[in-house]
This record gives C-alpha cells, sequence and structure tokens, in this order.
C-alpha cells in the first residue's frame, strides 16, 4: 500500500488560515484511505532523534534490577515509568519490547542518585545509535550526576518540545478536518506536563532476537492505540507494519528525517467514525542481522485531558454514558489486551 506523504514545509508551523485549511485537507484523505501518514520536512533534526536513541540505548542496557525501580505501576496518579520486557501482552504471541513513559523530561528517572549509583559507565561506545555526531554536539555535559543517562533529559526535552509544536499544528487541521472551530480539539488538549496531562512521550526498546523466535513471539502484537493521534519515531531497523481495511499487513518503512502519523480512537469516536484506528504492529524482521540487533522508537501519544468524555455522549453504538480519558486509559494501561 501506497503511504500518503505529507510535507509540512508546505503549511509551514506559523501556518495561515489557507495553508491550514489545505494541510486539514491532506489529513483527511490520509485518515479515510490508510488511518496514517508519513510527515516530511517536520521541522525535527536528524540530530535531536539521535540524541534521544543514545540515552535510550544507555538506560536500556542497564542492569534490569535497576530500571525497575522506576517501573511503571498504573497507579490513578502515575501514568510514567518503566515498562519491563513481558510486562505487557497484546496477543497470543509474547511481546518483546521494554520502555519508559513520559509526561515530560523531568519524569525520567535518576535524580535520587549520586554519582556512585550510575552503572554503564564501561558500555562500548560502538553499541550506542549515533556514535558518529561528534561529542561537542551531544547535550546535557553540564548535567550534575544525579541524571541516571546524562545528556538524555535535555535531549528529550528538546525533542519533546518540537514534538508538541507539530501536534498542535496537526490539532488544528485536524478540528477543520472533522468540520468544527480551529480550536476545537485544542480546547479538549489542555493539559501538558502535569498530572492532568496524559500527552505521553514512550521511549520503546526491541531487544535482540532471532528469525526462529517469531513462531512464538512478537517486537509489538497488533492494536489500536487509545489517544487521538500518534507520532512514531523508528530506526533503520523495520518491523512496523499498519493493517488496511482488508485485513491485509502493509510495511511502514523507516525513512530518514520522516515521522509516521497513526490515527488512534479518539479521533475514530470523534469524527463520528469517518475516520479509524490504525491497527499496527511490530514484527521479528525475518532479515537475521536486524533480528540480532536492538530496535529503537520514540512514539508520542496526544490524548485528551484526563476528564474529557472518552467518546462523544450521542455515540448510540458504544456504551453510556462514557468513561473519561484518564479511566479508559488507565484501563488500558493496566490490561493492555487489545
Amino acid at each position: 500500500m501506497e503511504i500518503p506523504v505529507i510535507d509540512m514545509e508546505k503549511f509551514g508551523l506559523r501556518e495561515g488560515s489557507d495553508n491550514l485549511i489545505k494541510l486539514s485537507e491532506c489529513l483527511d484523505q490520509a485518515f479515510t484511505k490508510t488511518g496514517c501518514a508519513r510527515l516530511v520536512n517536520h521541522g525535527i533534526t536528524t540530530q535531536q532523534i539521535e540524541n534521544v536513541y543514545a540515552g535510550s540505548s544507555l538506560f536500556f542496557n542497564l542492569p534490569d534490577e535497576l530500571k525497575k525501580r522506576y517501573r511503571f505501576v498504573g497507579l490513578e496518579d502515575s501514568t510514567v515509568g518503566y515498562i519491563g520486557l513481558g510486562t505487557e501482552r497484546y496477543g497470543e504471541k509474547q511481546d518483546l519490547h521494554e520502555g519508559y513513559l513520559i509526561r515530560t523530561a523531568e519524569d525520567l528517572p535518576g535524580k535520587d542518585l549520586t554519582a556512585e549509583d550510575l552503572p554503564g559507565k564501561d558500555l562500548p561506545a560502538e553499541d550506542l545509535p549515533g556514535k558518529d555526531l561528534p561529542a561537542e554536539d551531544l547535550p546535557g555535559k553540564d548535567l550534575p550526576g544525579k541524571d541516571l543517562v546524562p545528556g538524555w533529559r535535555i535531549a528529550t526535552e528538546s525533542l519533546h518540545t518540537s514534538l508538541k509544536i507539530l501536534s498542535s499544528v496537526i490539532l488544528d487541521a485536524l478540528s477543520l478536518a472533522i468540520g468544527k472551530e480551529r480550536d476545537y480539539l485544542a480546547s479538549l488538549h489542555h493539559s501538558e506536563g502535569d498530572k492532568k496531562s496524559f500527552k505521553l512521550l514512550r521511549m520503546a526498546h526491541y531487544p535482540p532476537t532471532n528469525p526462529d523466535a517469531a513462531q512464538t513471539s512478537i517486537r509489538f502484537d497488533e492494536h489500536c492505540d487509545f489517544n487521538t493521534f500518534t507520532l512514531l519515531l523508528q530506526d533503520n531497523m523495520g518491523g512496523l507494519q499498519g493493517r488496511d481495511n482488508d485485513g491485509n499487513w502493509f510495511d511502514l518503512t523507516p525513512e530518514p528525517d520522516s515521522i509516521i502519523l497513526l490515527a488512534a480512537q479518539f479521533i475514530q469516536f470523534y469524527s463520528n467514525e469517518k475516520y479509524k484506528a490504525l491497527r499496527h504492529r511490530v514484527i521479528i524482521p525475518e532479515e537475521e542481522v536486524k533480528c540480532r540487533h536492538s530496535r529503537y522508537s520514540i512514539i508520542y501519544f496526544v490524548n485528551a485531558d484526563g476528564h474529557i468524555p472518552a467518546w462523544p455522549t450521542t455515540a448510540t453504538h458504544l456504551p453510556q454514558p462514557p468513561p473519561n480519558v484518564q479511566d479508559h486509559l488507565m484501563s488500558v494501561l493496566v490490561n493492555p489486551v487489545n
């Protein structure tokens, strides 16, 4: 399947109304046809992404007992933390992934640690993504030793800020696409960076495996996201697939400097089912060289505010009254079979 490509440079991040209308038309066509799009010229640099991958690589290579100190527990007031390997299961196969969820860069682990607590100093540099970046280009050199992964916090904050800017433009355009005023969806997505916010950034790691593991395992089993839309960045290891309306799987191949945009359940419900949340998965590649390397991705889940109904009260085909976004989100995070 041909994935719609949307060149954000044509519309600009300081868009005029005409440009926003044109962007809304592109998003409407993409979400109606495939439930996804590939964004290019989106204003986020390769270096921003590589710097976050470098920190992710260091963190996920730490000992399990240390990572588990920051584990996600699914409590009502905590949607951040480490999600361990084997914690989530979305189908019959075993999911082979781990991740770290944050609301802001301040949620990253290690603020309570001293320099003596920091493991991983002996990890070989050649194991890090972005190893060709000059050292002086890496952020965070002035961070105190209390950061578990020096540089990760500042790198993540930079990327997070850029993703928020991009998502705000998409929210405005989608509002027009579903026949609402420009600020309609923005009014449902006010909160940012506090306990009322459910816009989540996930750093994901898929450990090395082997082709035979595909018989009983998968890197991330099929599901659709339960937020409004998802911005997904991936390295060059591949494996991400979407499912079309006929039930056929198609590759969402990694291409340099592009971001995959996925329609999710909230926009499906609030578009009166005009759009469908794209079911997707991450398979174990057939190529052994890719199986035996870690895969990294960065996923930005744009969620509405916690008190907003998860679907409209006018949706007669869905249970009424609807749960709010917070309750719906927590139920899926704690019981992720989807």
